[in-house]
């Protein structure tokens, strides 16, 4: 198909890159497809519609992200002028199956971002999940983009493709907005890719605006820019319906049971008996007194009996002297 407005186009591409958009309405950009590898994903969708521009009809293609049974996600610029649009859920370009008729689209606020309402519900068995509040790390980080859009040299595919790419920091989408700068790792985007999306972490942050190159032809690491979903999250919320808050992890349940009470009357202290110890007096051993001593100094003689000291079955003989001594026998 032909490129319309900045990355419109018909065919798929796993790597994506577009031309830097000229004016606000970016005019100029448009990924083509280069590298990669074919890929199915359920709600990816195919965007097909028509413009009126100066009294002259024109065809273009960009991809999308079915976010619920009503809504997609797409590229502002692909929305820009149209006067029909049709919706394909399906990854096969050439059987792309019945088209859905959109009866409405929205411009986003803010950036390279709208949404499209199909006119009937469309149900899938699983949906895009998105995430508002990525936004860009400091070091260069890996992430994936998918796409409908041309191949190398404008070579159209037939199916959707992917591509591993580098994000390498900030930049500016086609409308001023925020964007993602990325750089091809196996494969870059190109023309038709708009609309497609980043994917990190297994969610879409941002979708594919414009490239850096309006021809990548094989270069499988062209640059390209897209638009963060961050910079509109509440308003993709509330027009789609959708929950676009990343779930945080629930708590661990609080037990709030009181502990149980132990009402066992605590033991009562005894008084303490603070009466001092009685001491104890010393006990004196009974001390053998001798009987006095009655000897008679000037005479020598004793005044007692040997009976006192040795008891009654001694014979005692003494006399005092300066050199007497004394003697005695046992008649015991």
């Amino acid at each position: 198909m032909k490129l319309s407005k900045m990355l419109a186009t018909s065919a798929v591409a796993a790597a994506l890159t577009a031309s830097a958009a000229s004016s606000a309405f970016a005019q100029n950009a448009s990924p083509y497809v280069v590298g990669g590898s074919e890929a199915n994903v359920e709600w990816m969708v195919q965007l097909e519609f028509q413009t009126h521009s100066g009294g002259t009809v024109e065809t273009y293609g960009c991809s999308g992200e079915q976010l619920n049974d009503e809504w997609v996600l797409t590229a502002r610029h692909c929305i820009d002028d149209v006067a029909r649009m049709n919706v394909y859920q399906s990854n096969d370009q050439v059987d792309r199956g019945e088209p859905i008729a959109v009866d409405s689209v929205h411009a986003a606020p803010k950036g390279d971002i709208a949404l499209v309402h199909l006119s009937k519900e469309a149900p899938l068995s699983s949906y895009a999940e998105v995430d508002t509040t990525y936004e860009v790390p400091e070091n260069i980080t890996l992430g994936r983009i998918y796409g409908f859009g041309l191949g190398a040299y404008k070579q159209p595919t037939d199916h959707l493709r992917t591509a591993t790419v580098n994000i390498n920091g900030t930049s500016t989408d086609a409308f001023y907005g925020k964007a993602a700068h990325l750089t091809g790792n196996d494969g870059a985007s190109n023309h038709g890719d708009s609309g497609g999306p980043l994917v990190v972490n297994g969610k879409v942050v941002a979708v594919c605006s414009t490239g850096d190159n309006a021809d990548p032809r094989g270069d499988i690491h062209a640059g390209s820019n897209y638009a963060l979903l961050s910079q509109t999250g509440t308003w993709i919320e509330t027009t789609a319906g959708v929950d676009v808050t990343p779930e945080e992890e629930t708590p661990a349940p609080v037990d709030e049971t009181p502990a149980p009470v132990d009402e066992t009357p605590a033991p009562v202290e005894e008084p303490i008996d603070e009466t001092p110890a009685p001491v104890e007096e010393p006990v004196e051993e009974p001390v053998d007194e001798l009987p006095a001593d009655d000897t008679d100094w000037a005479t020598g003689d004793i005044n007692w009996s040997p009976e006192d000291i040795l008891g009654p079955n001694w014979d005692w003989h003494s006399s005092w002297g300066w050199s007497d001594s004394w003697s005695y026998d046992y008649a015991g």
